[in-house]
């Protein structure tokens, strides 16, 4: 992997959707929760669920909790041409009528009057219903885990970020990709703890002469409730756990994905007064960044000059 700086260019606090403000809650719009396998099979034999429906059940079976700018992205990179739209809202109607899918959205509880939530974001996130789910586990390999109401909005925006920069490595890097575990679940001792996603990638290190196999492993934060000292226990049992498995993950790169540089830079700040984290490299990756740029070419790492100020260095990437 080469590195090369090149010119900041992305706001400090620039705002990504993923974001949760006080007194918001990401609740349940389908008023038709689920559905059964014979259901969706029915469905499918009266062609009411058709191809680019089922791609989208493909996409929130490996990615849950996915926006629709995402499944778009995604879509319009992988069905052929004639099938591409510039918007598959219609679908996404479709199968949440049908309890296929489940759609979440930002409500502002503390404006509900009379029963009625009133909208205050137009963030939606889509994940399979329990059925839909088990449904697409016996016909696809990338197949996650189920949807769960007992999943915490800040965790489903979480997913939602880390799903973002999955779908778009996976159409810049694809070749370079020799596998990928998402949410990795392990263990310290008997504390258990999940790696968000952990890549295996074929890559040039200035290190090596030949391409070796190279670990990225994610995390996702976002800035809300004790988020500092959570990602800052995350990160000592990931540098724990890197080191009692050095021989079987060579080169690991760490990648934070943020909401923005200044959560970043706050995260990087914290984890220096950790005498075990303070030499473990860390990098970070604002979500708004993936609008416009491939992924790695949206890494920061952090510096803490001679004054005590910190920076952020905007890196390009390659394999």
């Amino acid at each position: 992997m080469n590195y090369k700086e090149i010119a900041e260019t992305e706001p400090f606090t620039a705002k990504t959707p993923f974001h949760m403000n006080p007194g918001w809650e990401l609740l349940l719009e389908n008023s038709n929760k689920n559905c059964s396998h014979s259901e969706i099979e029915l469905l499918l034999q009266k062609r009411i669920i058709n191809l680019i429906d089922i791609e989208i059940m493909k996409i929130l079976a490996q990615y849950p909790y996915t926006n629709s700018n995402n499944i778009t992205f995604l879509l319009n990179h992988t069905l052929h041409q004639g099938y591409q739209k510039p918007s598959y809202l219609s679908n996404l109607n479709k199968l949440k009528k049908a309890g296929i899918i489940l759609r979440y959205a930002f409500t502002d509880t503390a404006k509900q009057t009379d029963g009625v939530l009133a909208t205050a974001s137009p963030l939606r996130l889509y994940c399979l219903s329990q059925a839909a789910h088990t449904y697409m586990a016996s016909i696809t390999p990338d197949c996650h885990q189920a949807a769960t109401a007992s999943i915490s909005t800040v965790r489903k925006l979480e997913l939602a970020s880390l799903n973002q920069f999955l779908i778009r490595f996976q159409q810049h890097y694809s070749t370079h990709i020799a596998s990928l575990q998402y949410l990795k679940s392990t263990k310290i001792g008997s504390t258990p703890f999940t790696i968000d996603a952990a890549l295996c990638c074929s890559a040039t290190h200035p290190v090596f002469k030949e391409k070796e196999h190279i670990w990225l492993f994610m995390f996702s934060c976002r800035e809300y409730g004790n988020w500092i000292k959570n990602n800052l226990t995350r990160l000592k049992m990931l540098h724990i756990w890197i080191q009692r498995h050095s021989d079987e993950y060579l080169a690991p790169f760490v990648i934070y994905l943020t909401e923005n540089l200044s959560m970043a830079l706050t995260l990087y700040s914290h984890i220096q007064n950790v005498p075990l984290l303070e030499s473990f490299p860390v990098y970070f990756c604002p979500d708004s960044l993936l609008i416009s740029s491939p992924p790695l070419d949206s890494i920061y790492s952090c510096e803490l000059e001679e004054d005590g100020h910190l920076t952020a260095i905007r890196h390009s990437i390659s394999f």
